[in-house]
């Protein structure tokens, strides 16, 4: 047989050897046989009824701490959709010229360079469905640069993204 048999110990480390001289005359031990007793102390441990009893009263205690968290976030959530429900029933009933601060946005107030309000005004001139490649190719820039400026107008409110490969359109 030719194969060859490798054998792992645990031990000390040499450094140890120099801070703790005295412990330099502790036996290495082989790792199966460690391991072996570690695993049979611990299913041992695992397989007492007062350990298992233990863990069933954590779990149960954990679960019952988790429960009532969950109540607590449910009826937080009721009262934000509340407040959400309550905030878009009065903008729907509100006249913009009630709301102070409401003006609506002009291609100019976009905080971008004048790509990204070349690639909105290019949306809302076309009146159609404008798909990445009809930007690229009007502004001259590649696809991804121009997929980029319609983010942008998405987010200034401007443009309004159709969803995947379905193009965008002028926000109303």
């Amino acid at each position: 047989s030719g194969r060859k048999v490798v054998r792992r110990y645990y031990g000390l480390p040499a450094r140890c050897f120099e801070e703790h001289p005295e412990d330099s005359d502790r036996p290495s031990f082989r790792a199966d046989t460690i391991e072996r007793a570690v695993l049979a102390k611990l299913q041992q441990f695992m397989s007492d009824e007062r350990t298992k009893r233990a863990i069933r009263s954590e779990i149960s205690r954990r679960t019952k701490k988790a429960e009532a968290n969950v109540g607590r976030y449910e009826s937080q959530l009721a009262e934000v959709r509340a407040k959400i429900e309550r905030g878009t029933e009065n903008l729907a009933l509100a006249s913009r010229e009630d709301i102070p601060g409401v003006i609506p946005l002009t291609d100019d107030d976009i905080p971008s360079p004048g790509r990204c309000r070349d690639a909105a005004r290019f949306v809302r001139e076309r009146g159609d469905v404008v798909y990445v490649q009809d930007v690229a190719d009007t502004l001259g820039v590649n696809k991804a640069f121009a997929s980029t400026l319609l983010a942008k107008a998405v987010l200034s409110g401007k443009v309004r993204n159709l969803g995947h490969q379905k193009g965008w359109t002028a926000a109303e």
